[in-house]
């Protein structure tokens, strides 16, 4: 699932073959699928590919809070309660857990490139 936000504020999201819009009381519909070329395509696994090692270098900790933040959408406060921690730790552990990200794919785009 690619999660990303839209100019106007709301959550563009994938599923069953479409792209969804949920924004400001609006309920999502579906919108026409982007189309990808292959070299798009390529690409787009590529990246998932160098993000994906990138997660697997992390701790078990950072990986799970930078999981629920940014693919299941919580606040730091709503993953402290779900994972019973203080919200200093998964704090501490997503702020970790995106330098580790950042040094990885640094060392696969070149320094500087995921800044």
């Amino acid at each position: 699932v690619i999660s990303a936000v839209t100019k106007s504020g709301g959550n563009l999201f994938h599923g069953e073959g479409h792209y969804y819009y949920s924004g400001n009381g609006v309920s999502a519909a579906p919108i026409p699928r982007l189309i990808l070329s292959p070299l798009d395509d390529t690409m787009t696994a590529e990246m998932r590919s160098r993000l994906e090692r990138a997660l697997s270098g992390l701790q078990p900790g950072q990986r799970r809070a930078l999981e629920l933040a940014y693919f299941d959408g919580m606040s730091h406060s709503e993953i402290a309660t779900a994972l019973d921690e203080p919200l200093g730790t998964v704090k501490t552990r997503i702020r970790q857990g995106l330098l580790r990200m950042r040094d990885t794919l640094d060392a696969d785009y070149g320094e500087g490139a995921a800044s």
